[in-house]
């Protein structure tokens, strides 16, 4: 088998353990509101939000929509670091990504969310039972509308994640270097002793 390929595989089981999700998506509300009316938002009742599902139909140039809700640790989270994901269509327009997200959790700005950020960190040691208030302000720019919006809790492995990215930087050199360069076979055999170490 050709090595980078064979290293391209096992680098990729190795990606899948970076998140492991856990569990249902939470359950959300939402509703649409202009730009002005944030401190609004922030501070009313919920009780006449609409049920976020999968037939949710969202989106237009300049709106802005806000999606809440609140996230339990479970069980088989103990002690472990969790994210969250936001699961939306986020556009495919160079240069920018539709929507623009902006959260909070337990009412405290905690990052941005676009397409090339989806995660963001709820716990460094969870807590079963622990819950997290989430709020999501999402802006959208493009004239096409979204379909649904979820969050859905995830625990990292921050050892798993690290060993991909000193893995794959150097696998990705390779790639680029003729196949008789002596570099790229010295790379080649130091990922594939380090592979050999990793119990899969």
């Amino acid at each position: 088998m050709n090595p980078i390929a064979k290293h391209d595989r096992l680098l990729q089981v190795l990606q899948q353990r970076i998140f492991t999700p856990l569990d249902d998506n939470i359950p959300l509300k939402f509703r649409r509101a202009e730009n002005d009316d944030r401190a609004t938002v922030l501070t009313e009742p919920r009780d006449h939000w609409q049920p976020v599902d999968r037939d949710l139909v969202w989106g237009e140039p300049d709106g802005y929509y806000w999606f809440a809700g609140a996230a339990t640790i479970p069980d088989a989270a103990a002690g472990r670091r969790v994210f969250c994901r936001v699961e939306a269509q986020f556009g495919a327009v160079m240069g920018r990504s539709d929507p623009q997200c902006l959260v909070r959790i337990d009412g405290t700005v905690a990052q941005g969310v676009d397409g090339n950020h989806r995660e963001f960190l709820l716990t460094e040691n969870a807590v079963p039972g622990k819950r997290f208030d989430i709020v999501i302000e999402a802006g959208t720019i493009e004239d096409r509308r979204q379909l649904g919006f979820g969050c859905r809790l995830l625990i990292h492995d921050r050892l798993a994640e690290k060993l991909y990215f000193d893995l794959k930087v150097p696998l990705d050199v390779a790639r680029l270097l003729k196949p008789d360069d002596a570099r790229r076979s010295r790379m080649l055999n130091h990922i594939d002793l380090a592979l050999k170490t990793i119990d899969f």
